[in-house]
């Protein structure tokens, strides 16, 4: 069975033209294909920023890690 992540992604919810076009596409898929939907503003997702993506870079290629990444680290 076909799975589809839809992320949606507009602070404006059901308000949002753009999440009112994904509904009507997803209502026009077949029944085969089941649909996965992450709310990005309403899911509890873990913060990861730039000093944190840094980090886990530098921790990859065997580098030392500044303060502020061994922090977020």
């Amino acid at each position: 069975m076909p799975t589809l992540l839809y992320l949606q992604a507009s602070p404006r919810g059901s308000d949002s033209a753009s999440t009112t076009a994904a509904q009507s596409y997803l209502d026009a898929l077949p029944p085969s294909v089941s649909v996965t939907t992450i709310d990005l503003f309403g899911a509890n997702l873990p913060e990861f920023g730039e000093t944190l993506a840094a980090a886990k870079q530098q921790t990859m290629f065997g580098q030392s890690l500044t303060e502020a990444q061994q922090s977020a680290w």
